[in-house]
C-alpha cells in the first residue's frame, strides 16, 4: 500500500515567517489605538464601528440592525473614519500618499 504524501513527513508546509518583534509590537500598539478610540465612542458610533469593522456588515444591514437610515449610517461611519484616521496620524501612522487604503486595510486586520 502507498503511503498518502500527505502524511509523509517529508512534505514541506509553506508557513508565513513568524512577525519580528518590531512588526508585533507595532501592531500591539495600534490595536492599543483603535481600542481606545473604539472606547471614547458615544453608543450608537461605537455600534456602528462594531458592525461595519468588526463583524463587517454593509451600510444596509448596518441601518437595519440599529433602525437607523442607510444615510445617517454613512453619515456616521464618514466621521467615524476622519476621526480614526486623524488619532492615527496623530501617532505617526498613516502617513502615505492614500492614507484611506491603508485605514481599511488596518481595520480588516485589526478587527478579524
Amino acid at each position: 500500500m502507498r503511503e498518502d504524501p500527505r502524511d509523509s513527513s517529508e512534505e514541506l508546509v509553506e508557513q508565513d515567517p513568524a512577525p519580528e518583534p518590531e512588526q508585533e509590537a507595532s501592531a500591539g500598539e495600534l490595536r492599543k489605538i483603535v481600542s481606545s478610540f473604539r472606547q471614547e465612542l458615544e453608543e450608537t458610533e461605537g455600534r456602528i464601528f462594531d458592525l461595519r469593522f468588526g463583524e463587517e456588515q454593509d451600510q444596509e444591514q448596518t441601518a437595519s440592525a440599529l433602525g437607523l437610515s442607510v444615510y445617517k449610517v454613512r453619515k456616521l461611519e464618514r466621521k467615524l473614519r476622519r476621526r480614526l484616521l486623524a488619532q492615527l496620524k496623530k501617532h505617526g501612522y498613516l502617513t502615505e500618499r492614500n492614507p484611506q487604503v491603508a485605514l481599511n486595510a488596518l481595520l480588516s486586520l485589526l478587527l478579524s
